[in-house]
């Protein structure tokens, strides 16, 4: 078969902008190997990168014919672009199978195959129930219900959810990654972010916890039947070998001159013994790379007093982003995150600025809570600025559908916003107890506004740390970009701050 993998055109948070840092997507490789291990030929478009707007796009899907397009949405502000892209290849391609993944799409799946003409839905964990899917396309008679973890439309148009699909059990049996199907050397050119040249990889898939707000750990989650046939999920961590991950990078520093890596995992450092071996790798055989990567406080902790995480440290662990969420720990137990307190994320930073002040610290704060006010918000402004780290970032609650917040907010009657392209997690979905959403947007631009001082700014622009200068000096032009363009065009989104930019190229 002829097999098109296509992330679609699509606005963009300013922040993520198409100069410099757009990073590679890391589904396309990875179900790009598996459909051409079974021996398709397979092409992967990226029109983000590639900057292909519809009309080029609609063009492309005309002149290629392909037999099956897949398309995975993880983020569901981009759902509507998937659905776009969707009816669009129906109507120039009615042959076409329309295979769609990613975390939305597994959480949405009843609905979206309803009221869209897209032919099958991938739910978790791709690779095994995808090339299980090929299989069947090319018999002459497919069982497609013999398909673990497909979503499909029979005959008769009736939705139908197969059994759930299996995880994989050993991460190294995965084919290597197809970068060779993308411009990998067109992602990542920035000359301050993520440098030099950032580049996507992971070497673990799942989490070990079940946070109410959080929708990444249900794409790799455990998933069975009930005995009312009622999918249950649970959290489940795998991860590649060392040898494996030592391997991968070896490569692509080598076939594609990247040397920044940035560590998709959710957690990643949930094995000290991995962390260990890891560290001890890189350093043995000298491999020099800067890492970035979504750690957990509760096991630096536990790295650091084992000496594991001073060596994470010299084998170019560069930056890392740490989930403090909020001060108060009622908060934070009420998000299902008890397994640590604002206390540890406090020694960690600690341990950090003392011992290792050339790291670059990111740390994510979660804002509108149903109990939040503005005392809370601006008790939280204060916390913050005693944390003194490289970037807060301020998130707001956002109840993405798969979530537990989402089953409960439904199962409370709270009125949620319905219009997906606002869940960018800068836009309120909902009020609280005691702040409308509109106050809620004032008053956490108030928190990004009073925490990024020019204070904070010089401290970063005169560190000591290569890294650290060059992050602060890509935070500064990117800002500075926005800020004039937004003061030229007399834009300002009171409810999101911060409209997303439509590329020049995105009709074209």
């Amino acid at each position: 078969m002829k097999i098109l993998l296509v992330n679609s055109p699509r606005k963009f948070w300013p922040y993520i902008n198409e100069e410099d840092n757009f990073v590679l997507p890391q589904w396309m490789p990875a179900i790009g190997a598996i459909a051409r291990q079974a021996g398709h030929q397979v092409q992967c478009l990226d029109c983000m990168v590639s900057k292909v707007g519809w009309t080029s796009l609609r063009q492309i899907i005309k002149d290629e014919k392909p037999d099956l397009i897949g398309i995975n949405e993880s983020h569901t502000l981009y759902i509507h672009e998937a659905i776009r892209l969707i009816t669009l290849i129906k109507e120039i391609s009615p042959h076409t199978k329309i295979v769609g993944g990613g975390v939305h799409m597994t959480n949405c799946a009843p609905e979206i195959l309803r009221d869209n003409p897209i032919d099958f839905i991938v739910k978790g964990e791709g690779e095994l129930p995808f090339r299980a899917l090929l299989n069947e396309l090319e018999k002459i008679r497919p069982d497609f219900s013999s398909v673990d973890g497909l979503a499909w439309k029979n005959d008769s148009g009736e939705v139908v959810i197969n059994r759930p699909g299996h995880l994989v059990a050993n991460m190294d049996e995965l084919p290597f990654p197809a970068y060779d199907l993308l411009p990998v050397k067109a992602y990542g050119k920035s000359r301050y972010l993520f440098s030099p040249g950032g580049m996507t990889i992971h070497h673990s898939r799942g989490c070990i916890s079940d946070c109410e707000f959080c929708v990444w750990w249900t794409i790799m989650a455990k998933r069975q039947l009930n005995a009312q046939g009622e999918e249950i999920l649970s959290p489940t961590w795998r991860t590649k070998s060392v040898e494996r991950v030592i391997e991968e990078i070896k490569i692509i520093k080598k076939d594609y001159d990247k040397h920044c890596f940035l560590f998709t995992d959710d957690s990643w450092n949930i094995s000290p013994g991995w962390n260990d071996r890891f560290a001890e790798t890189v350093l043995k055989e000298n491999i020099r790379m800067n890492w970035f990567a979504f750690m957990r406080a509760d096991f630096m902790l536990r790295d650091e007093k084992k000496g594991i995480l001073e060596k994470l440290v010299r084998s170019g662990l560069s930056h890392f982003c740490m989930g403090v969420e909020h001060a108060s720990q009622d908060v934070l137990d009420g998000f299902n995150k008890s397994f640590y307190s604002p206390g540890d994320s406090e020694l960690v930073l600690d341990i950090f600025k003392k011992k290792y002040p050339g790291v670059f610290i990111q740390t994510t704060f979660i804002v509108g809570n149903q109990q939040e006010s503005r005392e809370s918000i601006r008790g939280l402004l204060k916390y913050v600025k005693k944390l003194k780290v490289d970037f807060p970032s301020f998130h707001i609650l956002t109840p993405f559908p798969g979530t537990a917040l989402y089953k409960k907010f439904k199962e409370q009657g709270i009125e949620m916003e319905s219009d997906y392209s606002k869940y960018d997690l800068n836009t309120p979905i909902v009020s609280t107890d005691n702040l409308t959403r509109d106050e809620v947007a004032w008053e956490v631009y108030l928190l990004f506004r009073k925490s990024v001082t020019l204070a904070w700014l010089f401290r970063g622009l005169f560190s000591r740390s290569g890294y650290k200068r060059r992050m602060y000096i890509w935070w500064l032009k990117v800002t500075w970009k926005l800020f004039i363009g937004m003061i030229k065009e007399r834009v300002f989104n009171m409810r999101s701050g911060i409209d997303l930019v439509v590329p020049d190229w995105y009709e074209k």
